[in-house]
């Protein structure tokens, strides 16, 4: 399929701006020895997402592609696991190619790649997406597409979110030719330690894209009571994208700006800029202890 001059131009912009942030970070991650580059491709819209066929497509050029997903919808998920219940596979085809897919949440779908269907031959890459739906500010932290690629980034494997607007869909290609886009830089310079990039695109695409901070709103969730057809009462979930002023530069300012906004995500979550201020506090509680044992 071909993608718009437009959007040609404002992807070329990206992979300037990332390629200057990437190369710029310390301790990349060591690039593949062998001339195979394997991508492995998963989402949490399930595994018959035309979102998911796009973006197979517009990865299939640079490298070997193998897929793994949900066999239905999981958004919302955040980083659950399936410890619990049996973990079916079903052969299925995506973009032409077979692909697998699990009754489990996203990432399990990537540790069953990596640790048993791709296990002597680990991707060099993940990539998920494409969302129906975006995912910035701290609604990263529900979302099964993320998850997905913080799963990889634990794993020290390079990794993508990828998300456009749901009032966007069903035209995934310019969001998955940017993803395409992305991971061509990342095949180029790596990324460093535990990062993983956040990417969303916007409705429509006015502007270069930008690198952009994780921005501190979130969504805003409702409750409604019903009750079924048997009078069992129950609640219905009503979940709203953030509202409000986002802070400058962040990721929802960008997308509000009509930018595609690549948020680079921390999968270690080790708060290291807290442990001097708190330090003082658990050396006085110390202290108290030591006293009441005298």
């Amino acid at each position: 399929m071909s993608v718009p001059v437009r959007c040609r131009s404002l992807v070329a912009a990206l992979v300037l701006a990332l390629t200057v942030c990437l190369t710029a970070s310390a301790q990349p991650s060591a690039k593949p020895s062998e001339d195979i580059y394997r991508i492995l491709v998963t989402n949490d819209d399930g595994i018959e997402s035309p979102g998911l066929a796009a973006l197979v497509e517009a990865l299939a050029p640079l490298g070997e592609i193998t897929i793994v997903a949900p066999l239905e919808n999981q958004s919302g998920i955040g980083h659950a696991l399936n410890l619990r219940d049996p973990i079916f596979p079903v052969r299925r085809e995506v973009a032409g190619r077979p692909a697998t897919g699990l009754s489990g949440t996203p990432a399990t779908c990537v540790r069953v790649a990596t640790g048993h269907l791709m296990k002597d031959a680990p991707p060099d890459l993940v990539v998920s997406g494409v969302n129906r739906g975006l995912n910035f500010g701290r609604n990263a932290y529900i979302s099964g597409t993320v998850a997905a690629a913080r799963e990889a980034a634990l794993q020290g494997i390079p990794a993508i979110a990828v998300s456009l607007a749901r009032e966007a869909h069903p035209d995934y290609r310019a969001a998955a030719q940017a993803a395409a886009e992305v991971a061509a830089v990342i095949k180029e310079h790596g990324l460093p330690d535990t990062v993983f990039l956040n990417v969303n695109v916007p409705v429509s695409v006015t502007g270069a894209p930008k690198l952009a901070r994780q921005s501190r709103l979130t969504g805003t969730e409702s409750f409604e009571s019903r009750r079924n057809m048997y009078g069992r009462p129950y609640l219905w979930s009503f979940f709203e994208q953030p509202t409000g002023d986002a802070e400058p530069g962040s990721d929802i300012d960008v997308v509000r700006e009509g930018h595609v906004a690549v948020t680079p995500l921390q999968a270690h979550e080790s708060a290291d800029a807290a442990l001097e201020s708190l330090s003082l506090l658990f050396a006085e509680a110390e202290a108290k202890a030591a006293g009441y044992a005298r």
